[in-house]
């Protein structure tokens, strides 16, 4: 609610269209944003205010606004009650607007997003069969975060889409983590998204991401409760100053809450009588008990059966049909209809957008009748709603809220209507899936009779938790059936140790506890049932190949009978098999594993790959440390892609890692920044430490690459943090990404990095990493003409290099040729060369460009101008293709220093003194007038983190460490650059 001028309330005049009071600034900023949205960018605003402040009426406002200037507005809420229903504010906004498009979108959308689209969009229908997806399975919410994108894109096309949902402070895990994408990959095209939270209830994981958006694409309006003057207004002059002024100190200018009272003045009741009775599930404590008092004297004056109906509608939802509302309230349907003329009159409920429907007033009004109906009875309206419902042949996840809330115990149908419900819904909503799956183990008893049902409904629960990153409980699922399995269930004592619990153990960083366990069950196995546990086998080389037990790794493999093992375990035996050859030095023996996995894995199908896909992603790493980039790159795209369609979300961070490694040496730098985001995204909200370590640590490695020291810097500081002291791979590679980027920000100390490599070589020989550091120190220290240092690089490099492997073999010989410039140039440039022509036939532009740019700078050294310049020249523009922009500036310096004239490529250009960009002048301006950041960050509708960052940009260009400084250095430049 916000303020309006009118004394006498008139329930059925449509509140968006009465006067605002003490809202026109923020009115001004609205209308502004939406203006600039026509520029065809993403916008996101954040209406951010206390419960009854009025952010409802300026959602209200902002979708008025953006029909006047013609574009598609689409509105919708989150529900206190309804928080295990996935997507609902989305599916409120969209669904209906949806169904009167559905010819043009299953034109325009592609066919497998829009079946995926329709699995959660009921007004989405298309006429294609459904593809059954596991139970469990998790990556099908990645999918449909990307069709949602791709749907708002498609919707915004002809003239720009304004998405509004309000109270997001509700919003199910399933909405919060659609948001997240979205915040993190905006939508293209003319797409504005407003949401309206309570800040002291919305979840930690949708206020990070909001702090993430750009300054230049989020609008932050704190909205803030009316002073006593705009109270005064609100209330009109019909009321005494007196009472005026009593009800401002009661409601504090909280629009909603004034509204509340002055109709319990109205009333005759005393809005300041303390509230009595059992308030159960009472989520709005920060709400004044007299506000309290307030609804529930508004409440405690309607008719017996009003009432009835107003406890009715609120079990059913925030939005409900009268009929469902009326056999809820045990009524006939006319009875119905004319006690909700009654509740309309009143202004309990109104007339909702959706025709045939009606919703409560405010959230606080519906809260009010849910908690001030009896426990019991609650209970029973539960009831009475699924059965409605069910008669409908409503699908079970629209049944299960309510069954949840008035199933008994031991109420098989119940089970299985939640059984159901969290099967259909595991793709996309993993954490509801857990959710219902939970409350069926409750409902069901624990005899004998269940026990094959229990563990089978444990099974998917333990999947559903890993997918939904509740590892501990996963874990602790999977412990649980291990306990009630059999000690002779062989087959299924395996699948559940090497599939599940081993699994979340290592995303749990407890490594050690996942082997022991391994090893006992292994134990427990009678040689002739060995052939039932190569899922053990198996699982035990996976871990020994992530610590670098490489000789462990190759015995147990050989362990695993593969002619008597399900061929998906034979499978995954063939794909582990190079990795511990390869990785303890023997390339020719990975080389020749890698041939027979080729063959073995010729006609494997996504099925047999996808229950053990970290084998297979071993594989990809395999081609990658041998430099086989071009044959690794359909690899990794293929077990991301199964990953993506089986829920195995865990693999997407090393595998999008991968691949974006590979990509970017092949030359496309911004399909590397892609992929390496979204593997950061997945890293973040699966939480595994190891996993982030390993996307952050690309991610750095790809910003050396391009020339951005500073950032590659602060995300490998991030990424080995995230690794911590275990001395697995990738914790070793973000150390190395660490490595790089210190020595590029010209720090050229060589224990850091000579230590990193020990680590390497002893614990997991990655040959490319290993050569990539030697490479970069080798040209740094040459181009600082430490050449003795320089040579010691290139020994490395030479022993650390399996001659095996011609790829790592040609990087070896360019580190040497890095430190062989500084005593005969002449043969350091032909060797340079010769590496060139091997990379670039590989198709490794990035490499093959390092080549080049080193035998230019040979060439140079030798005095030899005119072969110095055309190497130069190539790889200026081969970095320039890959946008490598540090190597780029290194070779057009070189070129110059030649006598030939070129643009040096340098920083963006700054428009005020001591380079401060616009920003951060007009933020430093407002410091040199005294503001605080917070006063900042509301005078200029940015997040106060934002304001942060550039106040600490200003301190760092002018030199100074506190506030009082930026006037003395800042002041006597501003004063010139103010007079042109």
């Amino acid at each position: 609610m916000s303020g309006r001028r009118d004394q006498q309330i008139t329930p059925t005049a449509d509140p968006t269209l009465r006067p605002l009071v003490g809202r026109q600034p923020l009115l001004k900023v609205l209308g502004t944003t939406l203006k600039r949205s026509a520029r065809k960018t993403f916008h996101l605003v954040e209406l951010v205010g206390e419960p009854g402040v009025g952010k409802s009426r300026l959602v209200a406002e902002v979708a008025s606004r953006a029909r006047e200037l013609g574009m598609v507005t689409l509105a919708g809420r989150a529900a206190e009650f309804e928080q295990d229903a996935p997507f609902a504010a989305v599916v409120d906004a969209l669904d209906d607007h949806l169904e009167s498009q559905v010819g043009l979108l299953t034109r325009r959308l592609p066919l497998p997003e829009a079946r995926l689209l329709s699995s959660v969009f009921p007004g989405l229908t298309v006429d294609l069969p459904q593809v059954p997806i596991p139970a469990g399975a998790g990556g099908a919410r990645y999918r449909l975060h990307r069709a949602v994108r791709t749907l708002l894109e498609v919707l915004a096309e002809s003239s720009g889409l304004t998405l509004l949902l309000d109270d997001v402070h509700w919003a199910d895990e399933a909405t919060i983590e659609l948001l997240d994408y979205l915040v993190r990959h905006p939508p293209r095209g003319q797409v504005v998204i407003t949401v309206a939270y309570r800040p002291a209830q919305v979840s930690a994981r949708l206020r990070t991401a909001l702090t993430q958006v750009p300054a230049d694409q989020g609008t932050r309006i704190t909205v803030s409760p009316l002073s006593q003057k705009e109270t005064e207004e609100f209330l009109g002059p019909g009321m005494s100053q007196a009472k005026r002024r009593r009800l401002y100190e009661s409601s504090g200018g909280n629009p909603f809450y004034l509204e509340a009272l002055s109709r319990a003045e109205n009333g005759n009741g005393n809005p300041l009588s303390p509230i009595t009775g059992d308030l159960a599930e009472d989520a709005l404590r920060d709400v004044p008990d007299a506000v309290r008092s307030a609804l529930q004297v508004e409440l405690g004056q309607l008719s017996s059966k009003a009432l009835l109906i107003a406890h009715a509608a609120a079990v059913v939802g925030d939005e409900f049909e009268p009929t469902a509302a009326a056999a809820a309230a045990e009524l006939t349907d006319a009875e119905a209809l004319t006690v909700l003329d009654e509740l309309v009159a009143r202004d309990v409920v109104r007339v909702a957008p959706t025709p045939g429907r009606f919703r409560f007033r405010h959230p606080l009004v519906r809260h009010t009748a849910y908690t001030s109906a009896s426990a019991g009875w609650r209970m029973a309206t539960h009831g009475r709603v699924a059965a409605y419902l069910q008669k409908l042949n409503a699908p079970a996840p629209q049944l299960a809220r309510h069954v949840v809330r008035s199933a008994g115990f031991g109420d098989i149908d119940a089970v299985g209507v939640l059984t159901t419900a969290a099967r259909s819904v595991a793709p996309r909503a993993p954490l509801t899936a857990s959710y219902w799956l939970t409350q069926a183990l409750r409902l069901l008893p624990d005899i004998p009779a269940n026990t094959g049902e229990r563990i089978q409904l444990l099974i998917e629960l333990a999947s559903a938790q890993g997918v939904s990153s509740q590892f501990t409980e996963a874990r602790d699922t999977a412990l649980d059936v291990l306990e009630r399995l059999p000690a002779q269930a062989y087959p299924q004592r395996a699948m559940v140790a090497g599939h599940i619990y081993s699994k979340v153990e290592r995303l749990l960083g407890r490594s050690v506890e996942a082997r022991a366990r391994l090893q006992r069950e292994l134990r427990a196995v009678p040689a002739d049932q060995l052939h039932h546990a190569g899922p053990l086998y198996l699982r035990l080389a996976v871990e020994a190949t992530w610590s670098g037990e490489n000789a462990e790794a190759t015995r147990l493999l050989g362990e695993v009978p593969v002619d008597k093992v399900p061929s998906t375990i034979a499978y995954a035996v063939a794909a582990l098999g190079p990795m511990p050859a390869i990785a303890s030095g023997d390339g020719a023996r990975g080389l020749e594993l890698l041939g027979e996995a080729d063959r073995v894995l010729a006609t494997a199908t996504a099925t047999d790959l996808a229950p053990w896909l970290d084998a297979y992603t071993w594989l990809c790493f395999s081609d990658l440390l041998t430099g086989r980039y071009r044959n690794a790159l359909p690899r990794f795209e293929r077990v991301a892609d199964i990953a993506r369609n089986t829920g195995q979300n865990y693999i997407l961070p090393p595998v999008l890692s991968g691949q974006a490694q590979a990509v970017a040496v092949l030359g496309d730098m911004d399909e590397a920044f892609t992929l390496i985001e979204e593997a950061i995204d997945v890293a973040r909200v699966g939480g595994s430490p190891q996993s982030l370590a390993l996307a952050l640590g690309s991610r750095s490695m790809l910003l050396t690459w391009s020339g951005d020291h500073a950032e590659a810097l602060r995300v490998a500081a991030e990424a080995t943090q995230a690794g911590g002291d275990v001395p697995e791979w990738p914790s070793l590679r973000a150390r190395v990404a660490e490595a790089i980027a210190v020595a590029y920000t010209g720090d050229l100390d060589e224990s850091g990095p000579a230590e990193v490599c020990d680590l390497l070589e002893s614990v997991q020989r990655d040959q490319p990493m290993l050569l990539m550091l030697c490479e970069t120190m080798a040209h740094l220290l040459a181009g600082a003409n430490r050449w003795t240092e320089a040579g010691g690089w290139a020994e490395r490099a030479e022993r650390v290099t399996d001659p095996a492997l011609p790829i790592n073999r040609t990087m070896a010989d360019l580190v040497k040729a890095h430190a062989l410039t500084g005593t005969d140039p002449v043969a350091a440039a032909e060797l340079a060369l010769r590496c060139a022509a091997v990379l670039e036939q590989a198709g490794l532009k990035l490499e093959a460009a390092r080549a080049r740019l080193r035998a230019g700078l040979a060439y140079a050294a030798a005095k030899d101008r005119v072969k110095a310049l055309p190497e130069l020249a190539a790889a200026a523009e081969a970095f320039a293709a890959c946008k490598a922009k540090t190597l780029r500036a290194e070779a057009l310096r070189a070129t110059r220093r030649l006598g030939v004239r070129v643009a040096v490529p340098g920083g963006p250009k700054q428009s005020g003194p001591f380079g401060l960009s616009p920003r951060e002048l007009e933020i430093a301006r407002l410091v040199l007038d005294g503001h605080t950041n917070q006063q900042i960050a509301e005078k200029l509708f940015i997040g106060i983190r934002t304001v942060e960052t550039h106040v600490s940009h200003v301190f760092t260009k002018l030199g100074v460490t506190s506030r009082a400084s930026v006037g003395r250095v800042l002041g006597p430049a501003l004063d010139a650059h103010d007079r042109g």
